[in-house]
């Protein structure tokens, strides 16, 4: 296995800072992360505000789930959120 490029070592740091900057300070007790790269953005973001993190999935879940379609540039998607991972459900 090697390593990345510095480059793009430095550049996923620069992505986390610059999604984690305009919420510094805010009241959020959770990141919600849309598989996949969201689990990866949204689990560092969560650790460097120093609040949860929950996993939101696009397929089917083998537990109740709350579905939601969302509307994309290029069409339509949706995500599946297992009962109480985001809270209050």
């Amino acid at each position: 296995m090697t390593s990345p490029p510095r480059s793009a070592t430095r550049a996923l740091g620069v992505a986390i800072d610059r999604l984690v900057k305009p919420h510094v300070g805010a009241d959020i007790d959770k990141v919600a992360g849309i598989e996949a790269r969201g689990f990866v953005l949204g689990g560092a973001v969560a650790h460097q505000l120093a609040v949860g993190f929950a996993p939101v999935h696009k397929k089917e879940l083998p537990w109740r789930t709350l579905h939601q379609e969302y509307q994309l540039e290029y069409g339509v998607d949706s995500y599946r959120d297992a009962r109480g991972c985001v809270g209050g459900r």
